[in-house]
């Protein structure tokens, strides 16, 4: 490892540039990643002018260089240079009222400093996202240890199937199932936008025992996916009213649970037709600031729908994903790995998207 190799690929709110980056600290840990998820919610920061001279990228495995004097591992087990970990993206303050007060949900934690978001300097410290060959993590982050049994697009997997069991356990959590009111046990779900999000939700709902129903937009993405999962999907159009009628005459609505992926104003809109009366809908997919919908809140009323919002997940959150990629293996998500870009070709991303024949985009920092 040698300064004068240490890049970055930065978002300049345009296109994709490789920067340099150093190393600040001589007792911080330090990684090689050697691979970075591209998330729905990077495409819409992406999109958003004050998100320039960013360093993108909180989907991150990688290899221990160095193991500095703070670090934490779920697991608890010891970390050592060569092993090879998930690295969960963000540390909280520990300080502010979230953090003191809420036990175990520090993940929302308004000072959160996270790998994936920062603003890139060349002169100062900050926490580099994915999207680079290596990165010192910030003091107290914690990883994930996973053995040699993980392939590459399993491990790269694991972020997204964290956010989806934290939406996922929102929407079963503290419900009215025990008198057929609300999710519950065989609930019938919908899963609104089948990008990696929406695919790992359907994974963990799956795993529950849920008949799941998705809808996406895109007919290929419906029939691929539908066909790995072995489910129901719905190809509709985009306008909410349209969509619900077109679900309608297919008969797929009034679902106990309703898990919007889409990261798009309208994917709400859907997803409050959908439900049930005493119903539930998640809302994870729009993260990004920027987007409004437009709802008739006589709906949740006369419904009595409960609207829930689900942003990123505990830390501890990673041990039930590696138990659930480990049990169940006939839903293989590295099927949906479909592109791998070299960090040198960040930029044909944007001819993937306008193609929209994609569904999970994997960068390879190890060549560049």
């Amino acid at each position: 490892m040698n300064d004068h190799h240490l890049v970055s690929s930065i978002w300049t709110g345009k296109e994709f540039e490789l920067r340099p980056t150093k190393i600040h600290h001589q007792d911080s840990t330090v990684v090689r990643v050697l691979g970075s998820g591209l998330c729905g919610t990077d495409r819409h920061l992406m999109s958003l002018p004050l998100f320039n001279e960013r360093s993108f990228g909180h989907e991150i495995f990688a290899e221990i260089v160095r193991v500095g004097s703070r670090l934490n591992s779920v697991s608890g087990s010891e970390i050592s240079v060569g092993d090879k970990v998930i690295v969960t993206p963000g540390v909280p303050c520990m300080e502010c009222a979230i953090c003191t007060t809420y036990a175990g949900h520090e993940h929302m934690c308004h000072s959160r400093r996270s790998h994936g978001f920062a603003k890139y300097s060349s002169h100062d410290y900050f926490p580099i996202g994915g999207f680079a060959n290596y990165i010192e993590l910030v003091e107290d982050l914690w990883v994930v240890k996973v053995d040699d049994t993980y392939t590459f697009d399993e491990a790269m997997f694991a972020e997204p199937v964290a956010i989806a069991t934290k939406a996922v356990e929102r929407g079963i959590g503290a419900s009215r199932q025990e008198v057929e009111f609300g999710a519950g046990v065989a609930m019938r779900a919908a899963v609104i936008g089948l990008g990696p999000i929406g695919c790992a939700t359907t994974f963990v709902l799956k795993s529950l025992g849920a008949e799941v129903v998705g809808f996406d937009t895109n007919d290929w993405k419906s029939s691929v996916i539908g066909e790995l999962f072995q489910f129901k999907t719905l190809a509709t159009p985009s306008n909410s009213n349209e969509a619900y009628e077109s679900s309608r005459h297919q008969n797929q609505i009034d679902f106990d649970l309703v898990i919007d992926c889409t990261g798009s104003p309208r994917g709400l809109e859907l997803g409050i037709k959908l439900a049930k009366r005493g119903g539930r809908i998640v809302e994870v997919g729009s993260f990004a600031p920027g987007t409004k919908s437009f709802i008739n809140p006589a709906e949740i009323c006369k419904k009595e729908l409960e609207v829930l919002g689900s942003a990123l997940s505990p830390v501890f959150t990673y041990n039930k994903v590696l138990r659930l990629l480990r049990k169940f293996k006939q839903y293989d998500l590295t099927k949906l790995t479909t592109h791998h870009l070299p960090l040198t070709e960040m930029n044909s991303i944007f001819q993937i998207v306008e193609e929209n024949r994609f569904i999970k985009i994997h960068v390879d920092t190890t060549v560049c």
